[in-house]
C-alpha cells in the first residue's frame, strides 16, 4: 500500500493513532525526560565547544557574516554597505545574534552552539520516530554535536542549515504525507537553502523522491498525484525564499538578492571539480569522520539485511533519509571546491543511519555483531570528544592561570592599536584574515567588494559586484580612491601572491601614501601620511 493513500495528500498511511490521550502524569514525565536529553546534549556540546567561544577569529568567513549582519542591525539591507555571496538568511541570523548577544563574540558563538544543540535534539527525535532505540537516537545526536565542532569551530553556514534540515527530516519522515507536512517540509528545506544555497540540489532530490510516492493505479493518476505532491512541497520551498527576499522587494532593491544568486552561481561554475568526491573522504579522515562513515555503512547494511522485516512506514522513512544523504552529497560535489566544514551537510543523514546499528536484531545470532558495533561507536565518540576538547581546554586553563582574558586574538590587538591612535573620524582597509577589526571598531569596509578581501581577487565576484573592475588591481584602485586612513596588511593578503600587477600596485600605494606605524601579531598597520590626511580633510565635503 502506498505511503500516500490519496493523491490529494489529505489521507495517508502514517503512525498509528493513540488509543487514548496521555495522562498529565505521562506528559510531565515525558517533558522531564526530553529536558534531560537536551541537557545532556548541551553538556557534551559545551565540553567540546566551549573553548571555541573566545578566539576572535576562527574563519574569516564568519567575520564577514558578522559585518554584514551588523549592517542589518544598523538599518541597512544586507548587501548595501557590506557584501558576501551567501543567501540573506545568513545575515538576518547574524544580525539577530548580534542583538541578542550584545555585540559579543562569545555571545554569538554561544547562540551558534544552542542552534547546533537544537539540531542534534531534532535528529534525536528523528531517530526515535523510526523505532530506533533511545540509546541509538541519543548517540546520533551526539554525533551531530561533536561533528559540529570537529569540522567547524566557527558558526558556519553549514551549521546554521542543520536545524531546518533536521526539521525537514522529522516532518517528512515521521508524519503522514499530508498537504501540511509536505508544505512544512518544503518550507524547512527552503530555509536550509537560504543558509546554504547549494542545498538546492538536496531539495530537488528529496522533492523528486516524494513525488514518486504518489499512488499508482494508472499513469494518469500517478502523474496527477505526483504533481500535487510536488506543488505542495515546492510551494513551501518557494515561500521560504520569498520571505527572505521580501524586505528587498519592499525597499525596491531587488538587484541585491540577484547579486547573491549571480555571485554564487558564477563562483560555483568556475570552481566545479569532480575531485570533490575524493576530497570529501580525504578531509573526513579523522576519528569522528572515520567513525561516522563506518557506523553509517554498518547501519545501512543492517537495514538492507532486515528490509523484508520492516513496515511500509519504516521503509519509506529509511528511503527518505537515503534521499537526504544523496541530495547532501550532490550539493557538495556539484557546487565548487570542497572545504572541510562542508562535510557538516552530510552529518545528519549519516548519523541517522549510524543509529540503525542500535535497532535490536531480529535474530539473536547477530547480537554479537550489533554489540561490537555499539561498543566501537561509543568508544570512538568518546575519543573524538577528548581529541577535540583537549587543546582548547588547555588554552583556557593556561590563560586563567596567567590571569589573562579568555577573549584573545590578533583582531583585538589590532583594534586596540588603531583605537589608541586617538582619531574619531577615520576609515580603514583590512587586507588580511582579521577583518573582524571592522566590527570591533564600528566601521565598514571602504567598498562592498572588499568586505571579504579574497573577493577582490575572484573574477566571479568582481563581475557581480563591480563589473568595471576587470582585474584585482582595478578593485584595489576603487578601495584606495576612498582614501582609507589605516591599512592593515597581513601575511594572507587576499590571495594576491600570484598577481604581480596587484602586488606592485599595493606596494607602490603604501610606499607613496602611507607610513608603517606598527606591527601586531604579524599584521602590519599603515597610516595615511599626515600631509595627505590634511589635504583630504581640507578637500572634503
Amino acid at each position: 500500500m502506498s505511503r500516500l493513500a490519496q493523491a490529494s495528500g489529505s489521507v495517508a498511511i502514517g503512525l498509528p493513532d493513540p488509543i487514548s490521550p496521555p495522562s498529565v502524569v505521562d506528559s510531565s514525565l515525558r517533558l522531564r525526560r526530553e529536558i534531560a536529553v537536551f541537557t545532556c546534549i548541551c553538556i557534551v556540546g559545551l565540553a567540546v565547544g566551549f573553548p571555541s567561544f573566545f578566539p576572535a577569529v576562527h574563519n574569516w568567513d564568519e567575520s564577514t557574516w558578522i559585518i554584514v549582519g551588523q549592517s542589518a542591525v544598523d538599518g541597512h539591507l544586507p548587501g548595501e554597505v557590506a557584501w558576501d555571496l551567501k543567501p540573506p538568511l545568513v545575515f538576518w541570523w547574524f544580525g539577530a545574534a548580534i542583538e541578542l548577544s550584545g555585540r559579543s563574540i562569545p555571545g554569538i558563538r554561544f547562540l551558534g552552539f544552542l542552534w547546533l544543540a537544537l539540531s542534534a535534539y531534532t535528529l534525536y527525535r528523528v531517530a526515535l520516530s523510526i523505532r530506533s532505540s533511545r540509546l541509538g537516537a541519543y548517540l546520533a545526536a551526539m554525533i551531530v554535536i561533536v561533528a559540529g565542532y570537529a569540522f567547524a569551530l566557527h558558526v558556519s553556514t553549514e551549521r546554521l542549515a542543520l536545524l531546518p534540515l533536521t526539521g525537514a527530516m522529522l516532518v517528512l519522515g515521521s508524519q503522514r504525507l499530508s498537504r501540511y507536512s509536505l508544505f512544512l517540509g518544503g518550507f524547512l528545506v527552503g530555509a536550509a537553502c537560504m543558509f546554504r544555497l547549494n542545498l538546492g540540489y538536496l531539495g530537488i532530490v528529496v522533492g523528486a523522491f516524494l513525488c514518486f510516492q504518489a499512488p499508482y493505479s494508472s499513469p494518469k493518476a500517478f502523474l496527477l498525484g505526483a504533481l500535487r505532491i510536488g506543488s505542495y512541497f515546492s510551494s513551501g520551498v518557494l515561500l521560504a525564499v520569498v520571505l527572505c527576499f521580501l524586505p528587498y522587494l519592499l525597499m525596491g532593491r531587488s538587484d541585491l538578492p540577484l547579486e547573491f544568486f549571480e555571485g554564487a552561481i558564477a563562483y560555483s561554475d568556475q570552481q566545479l571539480s569532480f575531485n570533490n568526491v575524493i576530497e570529501i573522504f580525504a578531509s573526513s579522515y579523522s576519528v569522528i569522520g572515520v567513525t561516522l562513515w563506518s557506523a553509517a555503512t554498518a547501519g545501512a547494511w543492517m537495514i538492507w539485511r532486515r528490509w523484508n522485516d520492516l513496515s511500509p512506514e519504516e521503509r519509506f522513512s529509511w528511503s527518505l533519509y537515503g534521499a537526504f544523504a544523496i541530495g547532501s552529497f550532490l550539493s557538495i560535489v556539484l557546487t565548487g571546491p570542497f572545504y572541510r566544514h562542508y562535510f557538516l551537510q552530510l552529518v545528519p543523514s549519516l548519523a541517522i543511519f549510524a543509529a540503525a546499528i542500535f535497532i535490536p536484531p531480529k535474530k539473536s545470532s547477530h547480537s554479537w555483531a550489533a554489540s561490537g558495533a555499539k561498543l566501537a561507536l561509543s568508544s570512538a565518540l568518546i575519543a573524538a570528544i577528548l581529541q577535540i576538547s583537549y587543546s582548547g581546554w588547555g588554552t583556557i586553563t593556561d590563560r586563567l592561570i596567567a590571569n589573562e582574558p579568555l577573549s584573545s586574538g590578533p583582531a583585538y590587538a589590532i583594534a586596540d592599536f588603531i583605537r589608541g591612535q586617538g582619531l574619531k573620524n577615520y576609515t580603514l582597509f583590512v587586507l588580511d584574515r582579521h577583518t573582524l577589526v571592522y566590527w570591533l571598531l564600528n566601521r565598514y569596509p571602504p567598498t562592498r567588494l572588499s568586505t571579504h578581501p579574497s573577493a577582490l581577487a575572484k573574477p566571479s565576484e568582481r563581475l557581480t559586484v563591480e563589473p568595471k573592475s576587470r582585474t584585482t588591481k582595478d578593485a584595489l584602485t576603487n578601495v584606495f580612491l576612498q582614501k582609507p586612513t589605516f591599512v592593515v596588511l597581513g601575511g594572507r593578503a587576499a590571495g594576491l601572491r600570484g598577481d604581480a600587477e596587484a602586488q606592485n600596485f599595493l606596494r607602490n600605494k603604501l610606499n607613496m601614501d602611507y607610513t608603517l606605524i606598527g606591527t601586531k601579531r604579524g599584521a602590519q598597520i599603515f597610516r595615511r601620511k599626515a600631509s595627505l590626511a590634511i589635504k583630504d580633510r581640507d578637500s572634503g565635503p
